[in-house]
């Protein structure tokens, strides 16, 4: 084979080459914009603040928007070497990969975590639940965007969604939008979800899904624990989460700090059961006063990463309380 011919053949072997690396590129990288319409000319959640101010600046104060950069989860995952986790920490879009399937990890911005794109973008436009919508970013109305089926390919990881199905919130028809995405009136005049997405940072949000009550019966401390607000076990999801309940003994000159529980889903190679609270439970505890004069101090106590475990270490990690990864949610004293 010589002249014209063998050069038309190499041609062919390398226009072949390159259409399939470009196939390839389409299916493991970015998806073709061909294929995204009016979609495809917006590549970051930074383009949707000229149109949407307001929610872009909830989105950019919350964890979704750091859940690839925040430090916290870059130890737990040994920064990212468990490759796994950035599926869900920097998200292809969800629509894409599929409803309540596990979402597939993107190539690039990954420091944008769960954006913009990855929760609204589709083949056909932007998705948002009301119809009729208009815009550049050719906004379309899809339902499904506010069903917990939509948070389950990452929440439903560790069985959050699997447990708000056992509650009444499910039977009444209460989803996972109308706990952590309330209605928001903005300074815009216009009413819409919010995206800030307020749940296990937020110490406010924890303390409306728990009663905490202490008493004092004849000799007895009798103290209650219950699960009233939360649409699923508390604490839910992340398996680094952990509620402490101490009580702190004062006698005379002498201090005893005793642990009388914690509630924690365990990671899988632990051998302890699961001690969260389901929804409607309550744990009762009692301590027998001690003899002489002082008081019993009960707190219960909230962290994003379980360790320390002792109960004189929890309450003298100061550097949890001060940074914000460990919060006293309830405490009451009572004086014998």
């Amino acid at each position: 084979m010589t002249g014209p011919v063998r050069w038309i053949l190499v041609a062919a072997l390398l226009g072949g080459a390159a259409f399939l690396a470009v196939g390839l590129l389409g299916g493991f990288g970015e998806p073709a914009s061909e294929d995204l319409g009016p979609a495809a000319r917006f590549r970051s959640s930074a383009e949707c603040a000229e149109c949407h101010p307001e929610v872009y600046a909830e989105w950019e104060t919350t964890w979704h928007a750091q859940a690839f950069t925040d430090p916290d989860v870059r130890l737990l995952s040994n920064d990212f070497e468990q490759v796994e986790c950035i599926d869900c920490h920097a998200p292809r879009p969800v629509f894409e990969t599929g409803i309540a399937s596990p979402p597939l990890r993107r190539p690039d911005r990954r420091a944008d975590g769960i954006d913009c794109i990855a929760c609204h973008r589709t083949p056909e436009g932007f998705a948002g639940p009301t119809p009729g919508a208009a815009g550049g970013c050719g906004p379309v109305h899809d339902a499904r965007i506010s069903s917990p089926e939509f948070c389950a390919g990452c929440h439903d990881q560790h069985d959050t969604v699997k447990e708000w199905r056992t509650t009444p919130f499910a039977a009444r028809g209460e989803t996972c939008v109308d706990c952590h995405m309330p209605e928001a009136a903005r300074a815009s005049g216009k009413t819409g979800r919010s995206h800030r997405w307020l749940g296990a940072h937020d110490p406010d949000t924890i303390r409306s899904a728990l009663a905490f009550d202490v008493e004092r019966a004849g000799e007895r401390l009798r103290i209650t624990v219950k699960n009233v607000g939360a649409g699923h076990h508390v604490p839910t999801d992340a398996r680094h989460r952990a509620i402490d309940l101490l009580a702190r003994i004062r006698v005379d000159d002498a201090v005893e700090i005793r642990a009388l529980d914690r509630y924690r889903n365990p990671y899988r190679d632990e051998a302890i059961p699961n001690t969260c609270i389901p929804h409607g439970e309550e744990r009762a505890y009692e301590i027998a006063l001690p003899e002489g004069t002082g008081e019993i101090e009960v707190l219960l106590t909230y962290k994003l990463t379980p360790y320390p475990v002792e109960a004189e270490a929890i309450l003298a990690d100061e550097a949890a309380f001060r940074d914000g990864k460990a919060f006293v949610l309830f405490r009451e004293s009572i004086p014998f």
